[in-house]
């Protein structure tokens, strides 16, 4: 029983999003962009200008930080705990 349970877990997994706080963490804000309006969209609403200017700059960042990314310090689980 618990197998069964166990496969559709990992089935469903499959239609989950990841977060887009993880994926800006990682530097990938491109994703989450498209992560959050189809949220929204399923929500009924829309990303304000505000938001969406946000994250138009961190595309535009993302691409010039890429050869730094490499450089950079790898993030841990801690991270996701630690108030900014």
């Amino acid at each position: 029983m618990s197998v069964a349970v166990g496969i559709l877990v990992m089935a469903a997994l499959t239609w989950v999003p990841e977060s887009p706080r993880w994926l800006l963490i990682k530097r990938r804000p491109t994703e989450a962009a498209d992560v959050l309006q189809r949220l929204a969209r399923m929500n009924g609403t829309e990303l304000s200008k505000g938001h969406l200017k946000e994250l138009e700059l961190m595309k535009e960042e993302e691409g010039g930080k890429k050869e730094e990314t490499a450089a950079a310090k790898t993030e841990t689980i801690f991270d996701f705990f630690r108030h900014r």
